[in-house]
């Protein structure tokens, strides 16, 4: 009774060899993947004769590279539990045969992988094992594409402490009283310009009231 029970509450979990019909099916309808979707949640379902939705059938596409993450690390650890045997957990592979269950070896290891890398990982071993099959690499790549992009959170909003906040408002108080001091000499300056242009004009009244006296003009000055 406790095992049908158990049976019963894993029943929407996806089986690997539904797993394995989901990629088959995938791969025997390359061009028209994105319109015959119905066609691939159909052939999963006969598996086990349990009716797999388009939406729910797609999710489950979007997800199988993490899925394979987590079937890498299984494997690894049954082979552990076995002297490095046969595993319990049937490895998943993908198209050209290649073993998805590699991607789990950050986890294993420890190494912090970041989502840009990640992608990257995955479009290249995807590139690898389809060189044969142009369009089966482009339909499997769309697919990851979409995944990345579900992944690229917006970068998180950093609100600056209080003291930073406030230098940052000294600074720019003491800018703006280096602008004031800028303008006012610039004033100065005109201010100067000013002056000397008035004592030019001063200058040429001067000579010229003194050339009238002596009844001469500026012209026959320039000529002389």
């Amino acid at each position: 009774m406790a095992g049908t029970a158990d049976k019963k509450r894993r029943a929407f979990n996806f089986s690997q060899d539904e797993l394995e019909a989901l990629v088959q099916a995938v791969e025997d309808r390359n061009n028209e993947i994105f319109r015959n979707w119905k066609e691939v949640a159909d052939s999963v379902s006969v598996v086990c004769g349990m009716l797999r939705t388009v939406e729910s059938t797609k999710k489950k596409w979007s997800s199988l590279a993490s899925d394979a993450n987590i079937r890498g690390v299984l494997q690894r650890r049954d082979q552990a539990k076995t002297g490095a045997g046969l595993p319990e957990v049937k490895p998943l592979k993908l198209t050209g045969g290649e073993d998805r269950g590699r991607h789990g070896s950050s986890i294993a290891t420890g190494t912090e992988v970041g989502r840009d890398e990640l992608c990257e990982q995955k479009s290249g071993e995807v590139y690898r094992s389809t060189l044969s099959d142009p369009e089966s690499r482009r339909v499997i790549l769309t697919l990851m594409d979409s995944e990345c992009d579900i992944m690229n959170l917006p970068p998180a909003i950093v609100i600056p402490s209080p003291a930073k906040k406030k230098k940052h408002i000294g600074l720019q108080e003491e800018l703006l009283e280096l602008e004031k001091e800028k303008l006012l000499v610039m004033r100065e300056k005109v201010n100067i310009d000013k002056e000397r242009l008035q004592l030019e004009k001063d200058k040429f009244e001067f000579m010229k009231e003194y050339l009238k006296n002596r009844g001469n003009n500026i012209v026959d000055l320039y000529e002389l």
